[in-house]
């Protein structure tokens, strides 16, 4: 139920409320009040045109965060595995006197890597190190398959972050225009409103059915915590 006429302070509901209420009784007003066609028009389609821009910001919304979410799951996957094979490595160099150079060159000093940059940069570096082993001879490697299955991973976390930016960048999108959209119907509900005023006053009832709130049922904090105080 509407409670005010800060069009520029409607949340979502509130906006629906009074494009509805428009769309269904402006045909009984327009002639009353005059209004052109281009008016007659937006009154006819500005519930829709906005109930889409809702369903497609929420939607959009709802796909960034789901994409995100992916992305952390990905990223706790893959550092697990990172960590386990880590583990493996460093016990097949701890066992050679010939291997301390290539606990840098692995990178495996200092913390695992967490989080998709640091991951993507530390498989990297280690499949570097890996394929130059192979290809020179050197068996201070992980078996082929454990270190595909970490490639895997990386290429599952660097798709998964792309989607994420993507969906982000929708999502901002269609902010965006229905925040345009608000804007405009603000403007042409202040104008519908002045026309109701004018025609009216500001106690018709009548001015419900277009959306709006006579003065005299206008809801305040302060009514309402003057209502609550015991007598």
């Amino acid at each position: 139920m509407l409670i005010h006429n800060k069009f520029t302070k409607d949340n979502d509901l509130e906006r629906t409320e009074r494009l509805i209420s428009i769309f269904n009784h402006i045909d009984d007003y327009s002639s009353e009040f005059g209004l052109a066609a281009d008016k007659i028009t937006w009154a006819h389609n500005a519930y829709n045109i906005w109930h889409a821009a809702v369903i497609n910001a929420d939607a959009d919304q709802a796909e960034g965060e789901g994409a995100y979410m992916a992305l952390r799951i990905a990223e706790q996957s893959g550092a697990k595995f990172y960590c386990k094979a880590k583990a493996l490595l460093k016990a097949i160099l701890s066992g050679r006197g010939d291997s301390d150079e290539l606990f840098e060159e692995y990178g495996l000093k200092g913390k695992s890597a967490r989080g998709y940059k640091r991951l993507i940069a530390a498989i990297d570096v280690w499949k570097g190190t890996h394929d130059r082993l192979v290809s020179e001879g050197d068996d201070r490697v992980l078996p082929d398959t454990i270190v595909a299955k970490m490639v895997e991973h990386r290429a599952e976390l660097d798709e998964l972050w792309h989607k994420a930016i993507d969906e982000k960048t929708e999502a901002r999108e269609a902010r965006r225009v229905k925040k345009e959209l608000f804007d405009r119907d603000t403007k042409m509900l202040a104008y519908l409103f002045a026309l109701c005023k004018l025609h009216w006053g500001i106690q018709e009832p009548k001015l419900m059915g277009l959306g709006f709130v006579q003065k005299s049922a206008i809801w305040t904090f302060k009514k309402k915590e003057e209502e609550e105080v015991p007598e």
